[in-house]
């Protein structure tokens, strides 16, 4: 008689998301999400993470985004009273629990909360910019180039609020070009 190892199998009858993370760049984009499930009938916690990235396609006009890569980044059992840290689980443990929480990732990537949130992350994708604006040479021309490339993800109140910023930094280092 030979011998077989069984495959696990999940015993989860809820997935409660625990926090998130959204961020965008100029060329990708990534969601982190922390679940609070079960395994094998005690509390775990994985991290999720979706990412996709932009391409240009030879004749396209503009650049494309790839399809998400949904993956469980991390899985451990759940921090308790007596443990604030815990082990990882076993690379068995995490691929389940990867394909029973891809479906709920892939799901929320196509709800109106993933809308607001993406909405969120190019705003702060933007301010990130402007933070880093210094008044040396056309200091907000390239701020300005990612502003109009990403417009169009932005609400209109922060679109005012980021061309009224450029607007205000140019005045600053027109007033600081004079005093040189």
């Amino acid at each position: 008689m030979s011998k077989t190892k069984a495959i696990p199998t999940l015993e989860s009858t809820y997935h409660e998301v625990r926090g998130q993370q959204h961020l965008t760049y100029v060329d990708h984009e990534t969601v982190s999400q922390r679940f609070l499930t079960e395994w094998r009938g005690r509390p775990v916690v994985v991290d999720m993470e979706a990412s996709r990235y932009t391409y240009t396609r030879a004749g396209a006009q503009a650049d494309e985004w790839s399809s998400w890569r949904i993956f469980a980044q991390r899985a451990k059992d759940a921090p308790t009273e007596d443990h604030a840290w815990s082990a990882d689980l076993t690379g068995t443990a995490r691929h389940r629990l990867c394909d029973e929480l891809e479906p709920v990732v892939s799901e929320w990537l196509k709800s109106p909360a993933y809308a607001t949130s993406r909405t969120r992350a190019f705003a702060s994708f933007v301010h990130r910019q402007a933070t880093d604006l210094s008044p040396h040479s056309e200091p907000t021309k390239r701020f300005r180039e990612i502003l109009a490339s990403y417009r169009h993800e932005l609400i209109p109140i922060d679109v005012r609020r980021f061309e009224n910023a450029a607007d205000a930094f140019d005045h600053y280092a027109a007033i600081l070009e004079t005093r040189s």
